[in-house]
């Protein structure tokens, strides 16, 4: 368990030690832009060194100064894995990301599952619904900052978190009439 007192300590952390950052969480979960707030409140902020260490190394591009981190959940029973969702905030983008690990902290995949992009005049937005069955439903849409959203530029993507902890898109069923 997480004290004060240890997270001063953290200069070097083990994978571990990162993963306690993360509490386990029921699905399904909904990823929206609103429950950052409950995550926020509920867990411990990741220290510096911790971000340093374990989230860094995970960016395509070294994150400015303005870039924030925030550990939100860890999926449960998963034997092979560790699944781990944060949240990243920079300038006009916030996004969830799950990022999967083999239990010696190893990056198996990652992937941005939902959030809001702004690029030059438009927005996109997605929101990301995870089920028990480890399928991950995206919705998104784009809007454009002067105009109000049109339901015609929604999009469905389907992800699957398979038993390895790698992360694949997966044909949508269809449901028969």
């Amino acid at each position: 368990m997480l004290t004060k007192s240890t997270i001063v300590s953290l200069k070097e952390a083990t994978f571990t030690e990162f993963i306690q950052f993360f509490p386990v969480m029921p699905l399904p979960i909904v990823l929206a832009e609103e429950n950052i707030k409950i995550f926020s409140q509920d867990n411990i902020p990741l220290p510096d060194a911790i971000i340093q260490q374990f989230i860094y190394p995970l960016e395509e591009n070294e994150p400015d100064e303005f870039t924030e981190f925030m550990a939100c959940f860890r999926i449960g029973e998963t034997e092979a894995f560790e699944a781990l969702v944060y949240w990243k905030a920079a300038l006009l983008n916030y996004h969830y990301i799950i990022a999967t690990f083999t239990k010696k902290g190893v990056l198996i995949d990652k992937r941005t599952l939902s959030g809001t992009s702004v690029i030059q005049e438009t927005i996109l937005q997605s929101i990301a619904v995870m089920d028990e069955d480890w399928r991950i439903r995206i919705l998104s849409g784009i809007s454009h900052i002067d105009e109000t959203y049109e339901p015609g530029s929604s999009t469905t993507l389907l992800l699957e978190l398979l038993p390895e902890g790698r992360i694949v898109e997966i044909e949508d069923e269809l449901i028969p009439d």
